[in-house]
């Protein structure tokens, strides 16, 4: 593994910084005080064929790895976190199991679309009383001729209220009462489809979210991905890619909280000289600087190990796990450094604090993490942990 860049990554890390400076600002800061997502922003880097870089080709992708997301995510998480994590609920989750697991019809009648910016879409797996505890979700889908019939409900769903279709995971029970984990699509005005209140939030203001409602909702056969009991694959084989993108945007928002913070350690000056001259914030910026370094080798190792067709659970874990939770702490931190000012609101460094709390919990808290690791490194055996109920 070469832990340079190559020039083509630089080349693209530049662009995605330079697009999303551009693109996001015609929406911020009003997306951030209204608590909304453009939808016209989705259009937008579609039209630029900015979305789903790692979709094939044929789809409309460019057929990028990894790597190539990661540096997307985290340079759009740089600049907002609730936009890149919008945009990453648009490419990521329910594109990628449609494309790796759906017929080709579904392939020209959703991805297509989501590629180009023309239909939004996202993922809806997290339940009222379900969580991160895939065994307690209670959605069902039960099938009847040509039809499946959906009950249940789902709750933070990214893109519930503005979603133009979503991909979504329930138990199927078949006739005999047996269940098995299964995905299915749902469309924008489907009978027994309903969307819920919209969910304010202390952090990651710019992306929606909601609830979603199942009554008698009517699936066409059609639109399951896979079919009926290999929901468990599908999640296992897509979870580390969520991990390694939430990761990369936890070292974004923590690049630009640190970024932020040497700017007014070099310019505030305190007792007669600059603030990062003094030795307990030059030492805390050190060691900031060095958490992020490494929180970034362990993401674009897991994003290299990914782009080589490995599994890379432990790894993914690791790397949700230690960046997440560093850019919580050293956001915090940074809000200390800044002082009064850091906690006022028109200050950034106020909003990557509330921002990185977020990234710990999404895609699974940090115990979950530990649990997968620990599961990993042979402490349960495979299946004997929380890891194999808790994959997504």
């Amino acid at each position: 593994m070469d832990i340079e860049f190559t020039e083509e990554q630089r080349a693209f890390r530049e662009v995605m910084r330079k697009v999303a400076e551009r693109e996001f600002a015609k929406y911020l800061p009003k997306a951030e005080e209204d608590e909304t997502f453009p939808k016209q922003l989705i259009k937008d880097l579609g039209k630029l064929r900015y979305l789903c870089v790692a979709m094939p080709e044929k789809y409309g992708g460019s057929g990028a790895d990894a790597t190539y997301s990661c540096i997307q995510a985290e340079e759009f998480a740089k600049v907002n976190l609730g936009f890149s994590v919008a945009i990453g609920v648009q490419t990521g989750t329910g594109p990628e199991y449609i494309c790796r697991y759906g017929t080709e019809e579904q392939k020209q009648k959703f991805l297509i679309p989501a590629v180009k910016g023309e239909k939004i879409t996202g993922f809806a797996n997290t339940e009222p009383d379900g969580g991160s505890d895939r065994s307690a979700m209670k959605t069902t889908a039960r099938r009847k001729g040509d039809y499946y019939i959906v009950n249940g409900s789902k709750t933070y769903i990214t893109m519930g209220t503005i979603c133009d279709f979503m991909p979504f995971s329930a138990w199927f029970i078949d006739e005999n009462g047996k269940k098995n984990m299964a995905l299915f699509i749902v469309e924008e005005g489907t009978p027994g489809f309903t969307r819920g209140r919209k969910l304010l939030k202390c952090g990651c203001r710019s992306s929606e979210n909601s609830e979603l409602f199942f009554e008698d909702c009517k699936i066409p056969v059609a639109n399951i991905i896979g079919n009926e009991k290999n929901g468990p694959e599908i999640f296992l084989h897509g979870a580390p890619t969520g991990r390694v993108l939430t990761a990369a945007r936890a070292v974004g928002v923590a690049r630009a909280s640190f970024e932020a913070a040497v700017k007014y350690a070099q310019q505030r000056i305190i007792f007669g000289k600059p603030l990062g001259r003094h030795q307990a914030i030059s030492v805390k910026l050190a060691n900031i600087a060095t958490e992020i370094e490494a929180a970034s080798l362990l993401v674009y190792k897991t994003a290299f190990l990914i782009s080589q067709g490995k599994l890379a659970l432990k790894e993914a874990a690791m790397a949700k796990l230690f960046a997440c939770e560093m850019a919580a702490r050293v956001t915090s931190e940074i809000v200390h450094i800044h002082g009064a000012y850091g906690y006022m609101r028109e200050s950034l460094v106020e909003q990557y604090f509330r921002d990185a709390r977020y990234l710990s919990i999404t895609k699974g808290p940090s115990e979950k993490q530990q649990m997968i690791i620990a599961e990993e490194i042979g402490l349960y055996e495979k299946g004997g942990s929380l890891a194999d109920l808790t994959i997504s």
